[in-house]
């Protein structure tokens, strides 16, 4: 079909949103800068497993997962 990239408008803004909001609470502009690129890489088709950057299940997390992701 000759389509070399395809762009996801909510994927995009979620990811200036996360943007806005990291340098709102005064991150740094290259780890914000790699930070959404690892992610764009990951989410895009055909990019990395969702299993690098693993979530917390939908219903959340456990009490022994929230002491240990406390530390």
């Amino acid at each position: 079909m000759g389509v070399r990239e395809v762009v996801w408008p909510e994927m995009e803004a979620g990811l200036e949103i996360l943007r806005h909001t990291m340098h709102a609470h005064h991150a740094q502009r290259s780890e914000v800068d790699a930070l959404v690129a690892r992610l764009r890489e990951s989410l895009a088709i055909g990019g990395m497993p969702e299993t690098a950057y693993p979530m917390p299940p939908p219903e959340g997390l456990g009490p022994a997962e929230k002491q240990t992701q406390a530390r």
